[in-house]
């Protein structure tokens, strides 16, 4: 009688350890189900991200082609300039060609810039904040830089000095 109780309980936890297998399995399909679903949720707005940043980039080189395009055609000071592309972002402008002959100078931060900076690599640890101020103002200032040099290779270039037959070019 003991056996047979022992078959009993036997088969019952073998049942119970069946069931429990089984809903484990699909909690785990479930888990993969839905894994699956966020993949795909994530690719998508990972595409959408970078569509819009496509599209976010070609309105600032636009804007930029436009500001170079008005610069070269119009009598407008540089410091004018200089403030129209200040609002056009600053990776836009980061491939801007250098003037050859003479590369721009290139200035030094002020203080004020790099306090930040300073602080954060003398404790050992740069923030993230401090890491991309410190790169946004380094591209501020080169595309400064850029944007000087081109401005006196216009002013200096032969098509731009007023006074002169267009029919010699």
């Amino acid at each position: 009688e003991a056996a047979e109780q022992a078959r009993g309980a036997s088969e019952e936890a073998t049942k119970a350890a069946k069931e429990a297998a089984a809903e484990a399995g699909r909690s785990a399909k479930a888990a993969i189900e839905e894994a699956r679903r966020a993949s795909e949720e994530a690719g998508r707005l990972a595409r959408a991200a970078a569509e819009e940043a496509r599209r976010l980039a070609k309105e600032a080189v636009e804007r930029s082609i436009k500001v170079f395009e008005d610069m070269i055609g119009g009598g407008v000071s540089l410091g004018e300039r200089v403030r129209q592309v200040e609002t056009v972002p600053v990776d836009t402008l980061s491939r801007v060609p250098q003037e050859r002959e003479a590369p721009p100078k290139e200035e030094k931060p002020s203080l004020e810039e790099e306090a930040p900076a300073a602080s954060a690599e003398s404790e050992g640890v740069a923030e993230p904040e401090v890491r991309v101020k410190k790169h946004r103002v380094e591209m501020q200032r080169r595309i400064k830089s850029r944007l000087d040099a081109l401005a006196r290779m216009y002013a200096s270039s032969e098509v731009n000095r007023p006074g002169e037959d267009e029919e010699d070019y």
